[in-house]
């Protein structure tokens, strides 16, 4: 995908495959609401932005456990 597919809807499957998730951990973040990746809903389904899930990835990045276990305690952004 390139700059111009940033806002192509994803389903729960393809946004767990750009993650390296299991598609149940992205149903379980929606349930509990404890990541802040966005989605929509329409109807039953459910869609994921593309560029949403690129920055959240790039949210999340760290370059240590210490700054993953910081960013997971809600002490704000990994430091890169």
């Amino acid at each position: 995908m390139n700059a111009s597919d940033v806002n192509q809807m994803l389903t729960t499957e393809e946004a767990a495959a750009l993650l390296g998730l299991k598609p149940a951990t992205l149903a379980n973040w929606r349930e509990d609401g404890s990541v802040d990746l966005a989605f929509s809903k329409f109807g039953r389904s459910v869609r994921y932005r593309y560029g949403d899930v690129i920055a959240f990835a790039q949210r999340t990045r760290c370059m240590s456990t210490l700054a993953a276990r910081r960013l997971k305690a809600g002490e704000g952004r990994a430091p890169l």
